[in-house]
């Protein structure tokens, strides 16, 4: 892939250019090396020319929207919410609807993630209905979970509730076989609404079918949270010190993996500033001895010009003269002669 790079570099244009240094990132990003994929769409960003009437946007907007998920995956939320702005802009010069709409739902994660619920709903708002609207029911069904979350945080239940019926019929369509895991944790909002109408018994039965069923760490610790807060809140001690076990075992799993994660990015970053390193030593190297054969080859000149001009000033000493000669253009036959004429004068 560097010698597909280093072609176009040489021989691309810039949309060309480009496109190279972002497939090249995303080869890193697939191998888990976030630092140097990002230096690749640096460099691919730096390979766009937007002046020209040929600039493809469409790919700019792609290498904006893959920033945004490496800067999503290193907890640089606010970072993550500039680069899609950029990459919504590029698909709007580039009329591209439909990766608009796919940047706007990547903002919707990074709104409730910086607590900035009202924007939140907007986004998914729109993302949702833009979804359903085409037929994309999936989609539509990835954006509405951030709208039940928010009407069920703001204890608008009926609302809440027809998002999640609309969700639940869209996904009966499925097979029999289809698993609702991954599925905006619609147990676990089901369970939430319940409890927020005072229904507690299936406020549990829908807690419990979203621990049984997710495969999701993440899903269970909310579940298990769920159950602790429905028992604390009808004073069920047994229950309540059976799921605050729960769900602080839960949570510590939870944190291991989190703190793995951080750790493979400490190393992935270590790796790459090595690399650096190393890479800048060689560049330093190479300069040095660049430098030392520039100044012998330019000592090697001068004396050649020098002698040339002394051999042929008209007040050289014609005994000077011959020396040089013979110093020059024949180093091995010095004559015995010459020798003696150059020691007398």
């Amino acid at each position: 892939m560097l010698d597909v790079v280093d072609f176009y570099d040489s021989h691309g244009n810039a949309n060309e250019r480009m496109k190279a240094h972002y497939l090249l990132g995303c080869v890193y990003r697939d191998l888990g090396e976030a630092p140097q994929s990002l230096q690749c769409y640096h460099d691919a960003l730096d390979c766009a020319d937007t002046t020209s009437t040929d600039c493809d946007y469409n790919l700019l907007g792609r290498i904006h929207g893959q920033m945004a998920m490496l800067f999503k995956s290193q907890y640089l939320f606010e970072t993550e919410m500039q680069e899609l702005d950029v990459a919504i802009a590029c698909a709007k010069k580039d009329k591209d609807t439909l990766s608009m709409y796919s940047y706007f739902e990547q903002e919707i994660g990074a709104y409730y993630l910086l607590e900035k619920y009202d924007s939140m709903k907007i986004v998914s708002d729109s993302v949702y209905h833009f979804y359903w609207q085409r037929g994309d029911y999936e989609s539509a069904n990835v954006a509405v979970g951030t709208l039940i979350l928010y009407y069920l945080r703001n204890k608008d239940y009926p609302k809440a509730k027809y998002y999640l019926e609309k969700c639940q019929q869209s996904l009966a369509s499925k097979s029999e076989n289809f698993s609702y895991d991954g599925w905006n944790n619609i147990y676990y909002y089901w369970g939430e609404y319940y409890k927020g109408i005072g229904k507690p018994d299936s406020a549990a039965n829908y807690y419990r079918r979203e621990m049984a069923e997710s495969s999701d760490l993440n899903n269970k610790v909310m579940s298990a949270k769920g159950l602790y807060d429905l028992y604390c809140q009808y004073a069920n001690a047994d229950s309540v010190r059976k799921y605050a076990d729960l769900y602080c075992t839960l949570n510590d799993s939870s944190v291991r993996v989190l703190a793995t994660n951080n750790v493979q990015h400490l190393q992935s970053l270590y790796n790459y500033e090595r690399q650096k390193q190393v890479a800048n030593q060689k560049t330093i190297e190479a300069e040095r001895n660049r430098m030392w054969i520039y100044t012998l080859a330019l000592a090697i000149v001068l004396r050649i010009f020098s002698a040339y001009i002394i051999a042929n000033s008209p007040t050289a000493p014609t005994s000077y003269i011959g020396y040089e000669q013979a110093l020059f253009y024949e180093p091995y036959s010095i004559s015995e002669s010459t020798v003696r004429i150059r020691t007398s004068s």
